[in-house]
């Protein structure tokens, strides 16, 4: 009885941990990919082609614009429960939250910043604009403690023990 209490209570405590872990990496790659679409427009703004500046061009607002749209969706993600404070949010609820963050992470976070990354053309790859240490940054966030598949199914499995 006790020591099953006590195991229970680690599990919860572990399980707490790696979703409270999950949804700090999906933060860190929202900051990141701010920053990489903030550096972008900046970018856009100051690079003429046509005597027009870069930012005017269709296929460039194309590629901020969704990358903006990502970002506006990975924050939604973050913000579902921000409001309530983690020791009121049951494990499942915590888990599910910290999957779905870091998968839109992986989505929306990596596919902004490929998106910032494009506008600036060749020059995106050069490490002095910081963009691709940015979308590295990224790759290696989106398989660190658990890759989108291994999250996917744990997501499943969430689902289906919370079904009666």
């Amino acid at each position: 009885g006790a020591e099953r209490h006590r195991g229970r209570a680690a599990e919860r405590s572990i399980e707490t941990t790696i979703g409270c872990d999950w949804l700090g990496q999906a933060a860190i790659a929202l900051g990141s990919a701010e920053r990489a679409v903030a550096d972008a427009t900046s970018y856009t703004r100051t690079r003429v082609q046509g005597g027009v500046p870069i930012a005017d061009h269709a296929a460039v607002r194309l590629l901020l614009g969704r990358a903006e749209h990502d970002l506006a969706v990975l924050t939604c993600v973050l913000d579902r429960h921000a409001r309530t404070p983690i020791a009121e949010l049951d494990t499942p609820t915590l888990l599910r939250w910290g999957i779905d963050a870091r998968l839109a992470a992986g989505e929306q976070a990596g596919r902004a910043v490929t998106d910032a990354l494009k506008t600036l053309g060749g020059y995106g790859y050069m490490d002095e604009y910081g963009l691709s240490k940015r979308l590295r940054d990224l790759t290696a966030l989106r398989v660190l403690h658990g890759g989108p598949d291994q999250l996917l199914l744990l997501s499943h499995e969430l689902a289906a023990a919370a079904t009666p």
